[in-house]
């Protein structure tokens, strides 16, 4: 899966089954390498009731068969760390 297809096959996600009544996508979807399978970690800005938050997939396979580490969406504090936490190898707690 190219960076491109794992950020657009996280969006689609999200799209289709999404987690809150009242989120909406407000920017485009990012896809980071990760150090560990599943191979892509992919966040898009949103927001809802609640204020901004991002979507976020843990993401591998092909676009036409994704295979799905987490699917979640998570506050803009300490974004940074999450973005490292997401990236690594452990992703316990999350």
């Amino acid at each position: 899966m190219s960076e491109s297809e794992a950020a657009d096959v996280c969006k689609q996600w999200h799209l289709s089954e999404p987690i809150g009544e009242t989120t909406v996508q407000t920017g485009e979807p990012m896809a980071l390498e990760r150090y560990d399978r599943p191979e892509w970690y992919v966040y898009i800005p949103a927001e809802n009731e609640f204020g901004p938050l991002y979507q976020q997939c843990v993401v591998g396979g092909t676009a036409a068969e994704p295979t799905f580490l987490m699917v979640s969406e998570t506050s803009t504090d300490d974004f940074d760390q999450v973005i490292e936490d997401m990236r690594s190898a452990d992703l316990e707690g999350y």
